[in-house]
């Protein structure tokens, strides 16, 4: 059976306004990472510079947030999709129901170019929560641009040529919970999921996934487990970074269940995507004809967005 394949980068992790070189770039690494792009769409990543320590603290204030009702219901999702969505209030497109989840959504608070973020929605009294999650926030959004002049080394493309269309990023990171779903043991053919098959719409995404694995990708009609790993961070490439290189890297059916019978499941995930002012062309590598025409990031955004809350 396949596996997903593991990458130790084995870098210290840098700002990520501080451009590698070609130079600086494991030519090697860099090939390995578009090769598994390109045939799963997925790679795990371990030696990437972010402690374990770290990650394990923000499952244990995940858990924390979760439980509290006075916490979640101070920070509702609100018309800049900042804050908390709860049960039943998410679906995937082509799904028939909503996902078995729920999540605390947030974005970066400050960047390098003075424009003015989005506000988040944090809920009341919890100033470790927060503080936490942005210093997470930044340092996925500083690995997530490493991966992508990664990539672009990979595909022989300058260092920058994805990263300069990040000025300032469209990241977001979303705390997740995932209660047992009776459902999902029952029948395995169910489509009752945490969260249901689907692409994610972006350009990268980076997961970590505590203690509980869950997650599965769809690789020649077959559920492929990817098991958790203390120290292993996801890295999944989306539709709009598929469609920025003219579908020679995959955008991978993937899902979501609870494993176990009685624990609840937490994760985290970080979704990377360019500036909204841009404009994304789509880039020929191996001589084919271009599929798509140049969109904008935010509005391609929006519109998937949109097609994921329960009306």
């Amino acid at each position: 059976m396949k596996s997903i394949p593991f990458l130790n980068l084995e870098f210290e992790l840098r700002d990520f306004t501080q451009n590698y070189n070609k130079e600086s770039i494991n030519r090697i690494k860099a090939k390995k990472l578009v090769e598994a792009a390109k045939d799963f769409g997925f790679v795990q990543l371990v030696g990437h510079g972010i402690p374990t320590s770290e990650l394990i603290d923000l499952m244990n204030l995940t858990r924390d947030f979760f439980s509290d009702v006075e916490m979640t219901s101070s920070c509702k999702i609100d018309e800049n999709y900042r804050g908390f969505i709860g049960l039943g209030n998410m679906r995937m497109r082509y799904s028939t129901h909503p996902d078995n989840k729920e999540s605390f959504i947030f974005g970066l608070e400050d960047n390098e170019c003075n424009r003015t973020p989005i506000k988040n929605n944090w809920p009341l009294k919890n100033s470790l929560l927060r503080n936490h999650c942005i210093k997470m926030l930044k340092k996925f959004n500083n690995l997530g641009f490493v991966v992508l002049q990664y990539i672009a080394a990979g595909l022989d493309l300058e260092v920058d040529t994805f990263t300069k269309r990040f000025n300032p990023p469209l990241t977001r990171g979303s705390l997740l919970r995932y209660p047992p779903n009776v459902l999902e043991h029952k029948n395995k053919q169910s489509d009752f999921f945490g969260v249901a098959p689907h692409t994610d719409y972006g350009c990268i995404t980076i997961v970590y996934q505590h203690e509980i694995g869950g997650l599965q990708i769809n690789l020649d009609g077959q559920w492929i487990d990817i098991p958790s790993h203390p120290e292993a961070l996801i890295i999944n490439i989306g539709d709009l970074m598929s469609r920025w290189v003219n579908d020679y890297l995959v955008s991978t059916v993937h899902r979501v269940i609870n494993p176990s019978y009685e624990y609840d499941r937490y994760s985290f995930a970080v979704f990377i995507d360019p500036s909204p002012d841009e404009t994304i062309d789509c880039i020929s590598l191996d001589g084919a004809v271009q599929k798509y025409q140049p969109i904008n990031a935010a509005k391609y955004i929006a519109e998937r967005q949109n097609e994921g809350i329960s009306k």
